[in-house]
């Protein structure tokens, strides 16, 4: 009888592919079913590298490689009026450095709908909070990547955002929030704490609590997933503002005076999305949020995503570390914002250009930080497919007798081809 019945919903799938779609009602009522979804960025890329990075066992200063940036496939289903589940694999960063990656589980959660404004849910999840872009939408980006300044402890107490943890989130008239209590995975990186610069700890960190609110002026966003998208294909108007929240007790460490000195992550965030319709043919969005981050004295965290060196010199090494590594999270005051245009072409085509903007002023830094992302995108059919050429500046800090201070810049220039299902 179960092998009939994988093969009566494998039957249907194939089915329903010529349909554009791949779901099967599980009743007649179509509002019961099993679907899935799935997406991939491939990346040719030309990077800048930072001082003293090693490729191969060899100081390069440059790079161009191809690599998958993101693969995705989901299973999802809405098995009661109450009922539903995810269950996620992918990886990120597929390149030359990752022979042996393999897919692993992303996300594994059920939720039950008690009220239609209260859903409750349990698993390991991005249900969190602190602000829209806590959880980006990462099929629906209008630049080339993600602010990781919103996500300042990933794959450190999280795995690729995700944590498990349990989870509420609904809508109540023009109000939507959501709340996360989560169980933060354990930092296996031995590092010893540092004077007077705070480090992620190798200790118990018990919990992680967050949540976001935002207030909708016009249509309302659905919640069918934890990811927020940076823009919607279709018209749209939409003008929302949201404020939140992260904590994490004895998440940080740092010795002061020769004792160890435990912090928590503090963080609040305010910011405001739109997408609004300019004339027939053109939308605009735009986005704007502030953080008050603080993580323990003078904390600095550099990120290099999908980096592709494996090495550094380090008598020539930067601040930034090695790769394409920037200063992304810290403790101090950050500002991101976001512009961009959606020209509609007809027949589902479109262009989008776009501009990102990340400024940090971090309390262990001298310079602020100004991070620049450029992106120009092309949907030959409807989101099912974009080609897109993108362009990253970031600046270069050195440590010079104590002051780190930016002395350059450095870029990186992407071509990518997504799908997605």
């Amino acid at each position: 009888m179960k092998l009939r019945f994988i093969i009566a919903i494998a039957l249907s799938f194939l089915a329903l592919k010529s349909q554009g779609q791949l779901k099967v009602n599980l009743d007649t009522t179509n509002r019961h079913y099993i679907g899935i979804k799935g997406s991939g960025q491939f990346w040719l890329r030309h990077t800048e590298l930072n001082p003293g990075s090693v490729v191969n066992g060899s100081e390069q200063s440059s790079v161009t490689d191809v690599s998958i940036r993101r693969l995705r496939l989901k299973l999802y289903g809405q098995l009661t009026d109450q009922l539903g589940f995810v269950f996620q694999v992918g990886q990120n960063n597929l390149n030359t450095n990752s022979k042996e990656n393999v897919l692993k589980i992303l996300d594994a959660y059920a939720f039950y709908q008690i009220r239609p404004w209260l859903n409750v849910g349990a698993g390991k999840s991005a249900w969190v909070g602190l602000s829209r872009y806590a959880a980006p939408g990462t099929s629906s980006l209008v630049s080339s990547d993600i602010f990781f300044s919103a996500l300042p402890v990933i794959n450190v107490y999280d795995d690729m955002m995700r944590r498990p943890s349990v989870f509420s989130y609904g809508q109540i008239g023009n109000w939507d929030y959501r709340l996360a209590v989560a169980k933060p995975y354990l930092e296996t990186k031995t590092v010893a704490p540092m004077d007077d610069v705070a480090t992620f700890a190798y200790a118990y960190s018990p919990y992680q609590t967050s949540w976001y609110v935002k207030y909708q002026f016009l249509d309302k966003e659905k919640q069918s997933s934890s990811f927020a998208p940076q823009f919607y294909m279709g018209r749209k108007n939409i003008l929302n503002v949201g404020i939140g929240q992260l904590y994490q007790p004895k998440a940080m460490w740092y010795l002061s005076e020769g004792d160890t000195t435990f912090h928590s992550i503090q963080m609040k965030g305010i910011d405001v999305f739109g997408q609004l319709e300019l004339n027939a043919k053109m939308d605009i969005i735009f986005y704007g949020s502030y953080l008050n981050s603080n993580l323990g004295k003078n904390f600095v965290r550099n990120v290099g995503a999908n980096n592709a060196a494996n090495g550094a010199v380090t008598e020539s090494l930067s601040f930034n570390g090695k790769g394409n590594s920037y200063p992304a999270a810290g403790t101090g005051n950050i500002w991101m914002s976001q512009l961009a245009m959606n020209i509609h072409l007809g027949n589902d085509r479109m262009i989008q250009p776009g501009i990102s903007h990340y400024y940090a002023d971090y309390d262990g830094l001298n310079d602020g930080v100004n991070n620049y992302d450029f992106a120009i995108n092309y949907f030959p059919n409807d989101l099912h497919s974009k080609i897109s050429l993108g362009f990253q500046n970031r600046p270069i800090f050195e440590n010079r007798e104590g002051k780190i201070t930016a002395i350059d810049r450095k870029n990186l220039f992407i071509l990518q081809y997504q799908f997605k299902f």
